[in-house]
């Protein structure tokens, strides 16, 4: 999530991580994140969503429901792992169905902890935030077309 960076041989809070740290509300149990702690994230997401392999594939994870929810709303579990495997290129490594389904669940669960979605029983769903998530990352993608493609 880039929120340590190597140093040498020791590892040391990235300045997202100072952030990160700092965004923490007290009032909240440590293993809870704020809503300003989420808010970090996901501006820092759709940055750069191809970052690490974590960043890419919490993104991918949005896509695929946001794509998935055109057939049906609020999307099945069942319907998204296939395609969310195979979205984020997990296809030899997510080769029984248990695999694809505990990647799928890691994945999920870290977007529905940043708010970008949420979980109706074994439906998910794409919150407000999640929304606004998407619609920045395809501006964003489709600013960096037409930039590499040097038009306008």
């Amino acid at each position: 999530m880039c929120l340590v960076e190597r140093q040498g041989r020791a590892f040391a809070l990235s300045d997202l991580g100072k952030q990160y740290v700092f965004s923490q509300n007290p009032a909240l149990p440590g293993n809870v994140i704020s809503e300003e702690q989420s808010r970090l994230i996901r501006d820092f997401i759709v940055k750069d969503p191809f970052r690490t392999p974590t960043i890419f594939g919490i993104y991918q994870m949005v896509e695929t429901v946001f794509a998935l929810s055109r057939n049906t709303y609020p999307v099945p579990l069942n319907m998204v792992v296939p395609h969310f495997r195979d979205a984020c290129g997990k296809g030899f490594e997510w080769n029984t169905e248990m695999s694809a389904y505990h990647g799928t669940r890691m994945y999920s669960n870290y977007a529905i902890e940043l708010g970008l979605m949420a979980k109706l029983g074994q439906k998910l769903l794409i919150t407000p935030n999640g929304l606004r998530f998407i619609l920045l990352l395809q501006l964003h993608k489709g600013m960096k077309m037409i930039d590499a493609l040097r038009i306008g």
